[in-house]
């Protein structure tokens, strides 16, 4: 083994090299990035796609690759990232003295907290997901925040209450976000 194969395992066999990024994830997180202020102008459409590749560095065709349907699959991706963010801010805090209830409001606010820069992202995306082709996304999105918080906070029903408490926060979470 020579200084330039990297640290041992075990049985002094080398470590195998860091596993390289998923390119693929790397241009949608370049994009995601990029995204919000273009949709801001151009909602989550083709255009405000094609002005975020060209300010992250990512080619068209990648682009493309990544988001296929579009605007929808880019504010699906955007949704499940801010899941993503939000589980791991809840994660990030101390939880001890805290009970189910006030761990999914904490949830709830962290989640609408870590979007308060992009609202305008957030408008055009609960508009998108609001028409009738893209209504399915809409609600498998807030389907995914609503277990990602359950999850989060520690729930572990396996019976009907595992679909009730899914079902209830996820229409708690929409009529507050669309207050918000």
């Amino acid at each position: 083994m020579t200084e330039t194969d990297g640290p041992a395992g075990p049985d002094n066999v080398p470590a195998p090299a860091p596993a390289a990024a998923d390119p693929i994830d790397a241009a949608r997180e370049a994009l995601l990035d990029a995204l919000p202020m273009h949709v801001a102008f151009d909602g989550w459409s083709a255009a405000a796609i094609e002005a975020a590749a060209a300010e992250a560095g990512v080619d068209a065709e990648t682009a493309r690759l990544v988001f296929p349907r579009g605007g929808v699959d880019a504010a699906y991706a955007f949704h499940l990232r801010g899941d993503r963010r939000m589980a791991e801010a809840f994660d990030a805090e101390s939880h001890l003295a805290m009970g189910f209830t006030e761990k999914v409001t904490r949830c709830v606010r962290l989640r609408l907290e870590l979007l308060a820069e992009h609202r305008e992202a957030v408008r055009r995306a609960a508009s998108l997901f609001a028409l009738p082709p893209y209504a399915a996304d809409g609600a498998r999105a807030i389907w995914h925040t609503a277990d990602t918080i359950w999850t989060v906070v520690g729930d572990s029903a396996d019976d009907a209450n595992w679909y009730t408490k899914r079902a209830t926060l996820s229409g708690v979470y929409s009529a507050t976000a669309l207050y918000w």
